[in-house]
């Protein structure tokens, strides 16, 4: 414990140093042992936010309890005014990744100035700056690029070692690592058993032959004892194959639901997995990968109290690589889920779904998104931006 205490002490001696990296190693590693402890997520939070990571501290400090760290609804509320800002960074970014892919780095470069000469003093997360950085290198201003690099923050530095990208002429291709999902499909064989039962064949009663000694025996009396014998019999077969037949149906029942369970436990279990790993390819800013795996949890089962976080980062991950995200986005707002009903994202992506709409043109269907955020959420930072927006709508018409 004391040990535990000490790299605690020194994370938080990393923070005050502004040494991000090394403080997210240390809390990370204790993270292993307490992966709940409010006292580390709250610190973790704290650091993904000076790291430009803002999507990544709001997801960690839903798991905080401001009874437990007083300065989690300050940290939070900075967040939530940083947001609207980050967007626009974030969507200036995408747009420079794309002409990057493409090989077109003077273009992309407009976007990530864009980016840089903002008038905003955020933090910016490592793949802003090596996207910028490597534009730069790549259209031939390395004086440019290496002057960005040594005025950068020390976690930007510790992350990016520039000078494998000195040489244009040699650019590194990296192999884009694909997660290789292994489908299982579970297969129920339900074996049919229907034992007969063979009732041995009923003894004729013997018949005592005439004898002046014996009892003279009634020969109808025991005829019909013979008879009430038989039915009874035939109908005691009859109720035993109706029982078995029952017992059988009973059985596969019993399987077929303990399938069902089975099936439904593993599910969970996948979806659970899934966002596991999603939440850490979306830590590591590989947000295509984190794209894939948190939608896969959401597949597997949406009714987890975890279900609300996946959607929402695999949402956010698909803009950060420029893919369609409305679709999910109405999904998340139309459910009827209380975990997605009562989820603190819902806001936030009513904005957002509003913001693509007005991108788009569709000013019928973005006004009625911002006026449900005015009426739903007046507490909220939502609520002003989206009032800010309706205002502007109306002077436009």
């Amino acid at each position: 414990m004391d040990t535990i205490k000490e790299n605690y002490q020194q994370a938080l001696d990393f923070i005050d140093k502004k040494d991000y990296l090394r403080a997210k190693k240390v809390l990370e590693d204790i993270m292993i042992h307490y992966p709940d402890h409010s006292q580390l997520l709250w610190a973790l939070a704290l650091v993904e936010a000076r790291m430009g990571n803002p999507y990544h501290a709001k997801a960690m400090l839903r798991s905080v309890s401001p009874g437990v760290i007083p300065q989690v609804r300050e940290l939070q509320k900075q967040i939530d005014l940083q947001f609207p800002k980050y967007k626009v960074i974030f969507s200036r970014y995408n747009e420079g990744i794309k002409k990057v892919k493409k090989g077109q780095f003077q273009k992309a470069l407009q976007d990530f100035s864009v980016v840089f000469h903002e008038d905003h003093d955020l933090p910016l997360p490592v793949s802003v700056y090596k996207a910028y950085l490597i534009s730069l290198i790549h259209s031939g201003d390395r004086k440019k690029a290496f002057s960005l690099y040594n005025e950068a923050p020390l976690y930007i530095q510790q992350s990016i070692d520039l000078n494998r990208y000195r040489i244009k002429e040699e650019p590194k291709s990296s192999n884009r690592r694909w997660l290789s999902m292994v489908a299982f499909a579970t297969v129920l064989v339900i074996g049919l058993f229907v034992g007969s039962k063979v009732f041995p064949d009923t003894k004729e009663i013997p018949i005592v032959a005439e004898d002046t000694d014996a009892v003279q025996v009634d020969e109808d009396l025991l005829s019909d004892q013979r008879n009430k014998i038989d039915t009874l019999e035939s109908k005691l077969e009859e109720q035993m194959i109706t029982y078995e037949a029952l017992e059988d149906e009973y059985s596969q029942m019993e399987e077929r639901i303990g399938f069902v369970t089975n099936l439904e436990n593993l599910n969970t279990l996948a979806s659970k997995e899934a966002y596991q790993q999603g939440l850490k390819a979306f830590h590591q800013e590989d947000y295509e990968r984190a794209a894939t795996l948190l939608e896969k949890s959401y597949n597997y089962d949406h009714e987890q109290y975890f279900s609300d976080d996946a959607r929402y980062l695999q949402i956010q991950s698909s803009l950060m690589v420029g893919q369609p995200v409305e679709e999910a986005m109405v999904s998340f707002i139309e459910s009827k889920s209380s975990h997605f009903q009562k989820s603190p994202y819902l806001d936030d992506l009513m904005l957002q779904l509003a913001e693509l709409a007005i991108d788009k043109g569709q000013i019928e269907q973005a006004t009625e998104l911002l006026r449900e955020i005015v009426d739903r959420f007046p507490q909220q930072w939502t609520a002003n931006k989206a009032q800010t927006h309706l205002n502007r709508l109306l002077e436009e018409e």
